[in-house]
């Protein structure tokens, strides 16, 4: 069993290192996909479970190159059979904890962050070292990448994306008629602006969180790290005692 695991964590190596530079020469795609399953010859299933529908591809650039690279490691690698479990975010957050809690897990699968500890402690994720230390591209990656997926040295995971959470997009008019020809640049003008639309019975401010993970990823995790600083967040993620919470009655 823990060898085909080894063998899962490095295909898993060579899919998402692709996806994660995104900018890998010919010589380092063929690399990767090699290391993985051309080596050793051997027929092979397996499963792979994602929230990036086909049907999304025009709308989801993330998505988009997720799948063409999937695609391109397919045909890279004909031993290998890959089935996709594909659904939407929300259903996935749902379905692979399901699946985490009666063992029966995909062979290759997305998690958070916050679930690292929990996985890596019952076994169900593999540590894909070996595999990155041969990849010529991974000091390419950016410092910190691995930190969430990485215990006792072990790294467990591999990012598929790096996301921006620092973009506001705003109504240039309604900002204009509150006095504002272009978004402030500190946050006085922001909190005084709020009110003036708050008068006109106008949010100021709002997010969409119909999938039910924006907010906790883009924004709450963000205004959290900012006004604890990091420290705070890797003691947490360490659960080394060090973290305080302060309850401020209403």
């Amino acid at each position: 069993m823990r060898k085909r695991m080894r063998l899962i964590a490095g295909i898993m190596a060579a899919a998402l290192v692709l996806t994660a530079c995104g900018s890998g020469s010919e010589s380092g795609t063929q690399e990767a996909g090699t290391s993985g399953t051309e080596a050793n010859g051997d027929k092979m299933e397996l499963t792979v479970a994602h929230y990036y529908l086909e049907e999304e591809r025009q709308s989801n650039a993330v998505g988009d190159s997720y799948l063409t690279m999937l695609e391109k490691w397919q045909e890279e690698n004909p031993n290998v059979t890959v089935t996709q479990q594909a659904m939407s975010q929300s259903d996935y957050t749902t379905k692979i904890q399901a699946q985490a809690a009666v063992n029966e897990m995909p062979d290759i699968f997305m998690v958070k962050g916050s679930w690292v500890d929990n996985f890596v402690e019952n076994d169900l994720m593999a540590p894909i070292n070996d595999y990155l230390d041969q990849y010529e591209y991974k000091d390419q990656f950016k410092s910190g990448v691995f930190d969430v997926a990485t215990r006792d040295g072990q790294i467990y995971g591999m990012p598929n994306q790096m996301s921006l959470t620092s973009i506001v997009y705003y109504n240039e008019n309604l900002w204009k008629e509150a006095g504002y020809d272009t978004f402030p640049d500190n946050w006085e003008d922001i909190f005084a602006a709020a009110k003036k639309f708050e008068e006109k019975g106008i949010s100021a401010f709002s997010l969409g969180n119909k999938d039910k993970w924006p907010a906790e990823s883009c924004l709450l995790s963000t205004i959290g790290d900012r006004y604890t600083g990091q420290k705070w967040t890797q003691s947490i993620i360490a659960k080394d005692g060090t973290a305080k919470l302060r309850m401020i009655p209403l």
